[in-house]
This record gives structure tokens, C-alpha cells and sequence, in this order.
């Protein structure tokens, strides 16, 4: 049940894919409903054999108010 978790793919992609990609100034305020499901998209297409089930809902939030700050502002 775990694997199918919603925060937990969130988390794993915004971590992997999205806070690397721009760590110190972040994609922008309130960009996380934007630049998360292309990331997500190419995590799975990346990673077809993963055990995180991928979701069709759209996801505008990050569910962690933390997570989605670093994502859009950065470390700065």
C-alpha cells in the first residue's frame, strides 16, 4: 500500500527529479502544479519498472508545505 501512496510518489519525484534540476532559486512561485507533472511524466517514462504507481489525477499541490516551497523558491 505504501508504493501506491500519493505523498510519497510526490515526495520521491519533487526530490529526484525537480529540486535538482533548479536547487537554489527553485522553478517559481506557485509553479508546482505546472512543472510537476512533466517531471512526473518523464520520471515514469525513465523509470518504467519502478514500484511507485504513477496517478491520472492531475496534482496542483505538493501536500507538504515544505516540499512545495523548496520546489518553487529554492534553497535561497
Amino acid at each position: 500500500h505504501l508504493r501506491t501512496e500519493t505523498r510519497l510518489r510526490i515526495f520521491w519525484i519533487a526530490m529526484t527529479e525537480l529540486v535538482p534540476a533548479r536547487p537554489m532559486i527553485g522553478h517559481g512561485w506557485a509553479s508546482f502544479q505546472y512543472v510537476y507533472p512533466k517531471a512526473a511524466g518523464d520520471f515514469f517514462a525513465r523509470y518504467p519498472e519502478t514500484e511507485l504507481a504513477p496517478t491520472p489525477l492531475r496534482t496542483p499541490q505538493a501536500h507538504n508545505e515544505y516540499l512545495q516551497l523548496l520546489v518553487e523558491n529554492g534553497l535561497i
